[in-house]
């Protein structure tokens, strides 16, 4: 597996270097974000910001309603019904804004818990137990986030199980299935035979090459 940044920087450290085995969620490398450390910084003082304007909105809200209430009390000849009417519909307009005052703070909050789920992506982990195959980072490095045009940082691969790909005649393909036992040998290896089984075929013949392509698992404890 490549192994990309999913935030942008530079690389504060580099851990592992190529040959080393690893275990899942082991950092690889840091990365420094200034960028995404001031978006989130901004991002909590305009939460206290918003915080401290529902606060206002609230109290704002809470004399309406006590005014509107005091007005609606009032006897007839005493208010005018327009008077009350505008009290009406200052603590109508009172309660929206506070509404409103909310929303932003929900809005602001769920900006903040973004920003703060990518800082945990500062730390580069391994996916799964391995070995590493690549480095190409090194510190000071600029990372970009992503798979697209973007730097590598990492290989890793997991070969304690092998996978051989292998292309069956059709004249023996009937007789090839899952858990079908397949012997294995490798040119490097000449005095070694590795036994595996079938894990899958494509239960279809290829009409051009008439074969059936074929999977076969190896164990490979050894490496």
């Amino acid at each position: 597996a490549p192994i990309y940044a999913r935030v942008s920087g530079y690389v504060a450290k580099w851990l592992v270097d190529i040959g080393d085995r690893v275990t899942k969620d082991e950092v690889l490398a840091t990365i420094d974000t200034p960028e995404l450390d001031a978006q989130l910084e901004a991002a909590q003082a305009q939460l206290k910001a918003s915080d401290a304007e529902v606060k206002v909105k609230e109290a704002d809200s809470e004399f309406a309603k006590t005014t509107f209430e005091r007005w609606q009390g009032s006897p007839k000849g005493v208010v005018s019904d327009q008077e009350r009417e505008d009290k009406k519909a200052r603590y109508a307009v009172s309660i929206a804004q506070l509404n409103a005052a909310r929303a932003r703070v929900t809005l602001d909050q769920a900006n903040v818990n973004r920003l703060t789920f990518l800082t945990r992506f500062k730390h580069v982990t391994a996916p799964y137990e391995g070995v590493i195959t690549e480095r190409r980072v090194d510190t000071g490095d600029l990372v970009t986030a992503g798979s697209t045009n973007t730097t590598l940082l990492y290989g890793i691969a997991q070969s304690e199980k092998i996978r051989v790909f292998a292309n069956v005649p059709q004249t023996v393909s009937a007789e090839i299935g899952e858990g079908t036992t397949a012997q294995v040998t490798v040119n490097e290896l000449p005095n070694r035979i590795f036994e595996g089984k079938v894990t899958r075929t494509s239960k279809s013949i290829d009409p051009r090459a008439r074969t059936l392509r074929v999977e076969v698992d190896l164990p490979n404890d050894d490496l």
